[in-house]
């Protein structure tokens, strides 16, 4: 027989997996991941060598984990509207400057495009990442980003 009694004798005792679902709740609403709420790609430059471009609900939270992963300085370069297939576009423009994963090198290319993203108001940030697309997408694959 049951009785609503945990394990130190208490009469309020939850459930396991209620309690499970509300700490997951909560990790959830920490990280942005509510239906409905857009990704964003960013742009995030650690030391003066590298920059991550990834995909999050939530920018802030990811930053502040890539900060306590990363050993260098890291800061929030830009972040834009987009999903996970721009992201992908992205990593694959600039292949020939990935280190490893979701880090690449941050060449004065890369750097001009951000540098000029971020005198746009965001509709035209959006609209210059994409122009910034095409420009790099007719690039033959054997020329290099530099």
């Amino acid at each position: 027989m049951l009785n609503n009694q945990g394990p130190s004798g208490c009469t309020d005792y939850t459930p396991l997996s209620t309690e499970i679902a509300r700490r997951r709740q909560n990790v959830q609403s920490i990280m942005g991941e509510e239906r409905g709420m857009p990704t964003r790609v960013y742009f995030v430059v650690a030391g003066d060598e590298f920059v991550k471009i990834g995909l999050a609900r939530n920018v802030r939270h990811r930053l502040h984990t890539i900060s306590v992963a990363c050993p260098l300085p890291v800061k929030l370069y830009d972040d834009i509207a987009g999903d996970r297939v721009f992201e992908r576009r992205l990593h694959d423009i600039f292949q020939k400057e990935r280190v490893r994963g979701e880090w690449f090198r941050w060449k004065p290319l890369i750097h001009m495009v951000m540098e000029r993203s971020c005198e746009l108001t965001p509709r035209e940030r959006d609209l210059n990442m994409k122009i910034a697309l095409k420009l790099f997408s007719s690039l033959a694959p054997s020329q290099p980003i530099s």
